[in-house]
């Protein structure tokens, strides 16, 4: 499930895709003792985009490398603030991949659902 800060500024919305925990060296003091990790794929919000007129939800796109594939983090887990809702944005056409199970991985662009809880609705409001 994506997670997001309210305010989007120096914030980002992300896919956990795995919680992990490093392990030292036996014997040696180091400081990620006992920290947990998240491996994430990011999502940008399009530069000079504002809300759809019609839907009042922000677009999320997949972030990307310049070779194509989607741009990941690591990031620790006490970074995450909130859970998020994102809807696959399909425009004139679904693709016909798509799946209840598979659309997260298979659509580039999303909606961010403000309307999904009471906590989300206001701040995104703004």
């Amino acid at each position: 499930m994506p997670l997001c800060i309210y305010s989007f500024i120096g914030h980002t919305v992300a896919q956990i895709r795995l919680i992990f925990r490093p392990l030292g060296k036996t014997g040696t003091q180091w400081t990620w003792r006992d920290r947990f990790l998240t491996y994430v794929y990011r999502f940008n919000i399009p530069q000079g985009s504002s809300r759809d007129p019609v839907t009042q939800m922000h677009v999320l796109r997949r972030a990307k490398c310049s070779d194509g594939s989607w741009m990941s983090d690591v990031m620790p887990v006490d970074q995450l603030r909130v859970p998020a809702n994102i809807i696959p944005r399909f425009g004139a056409a679904a693709d016909h991949r798509l799946t209840a199970y598979n659309s997260a991985e298979h659509a580039s662009e999303f909606w961010l659902n403000r309307f999904w809880d009471k906590n989300s609705y206001f701040p995104l409001s703004l």
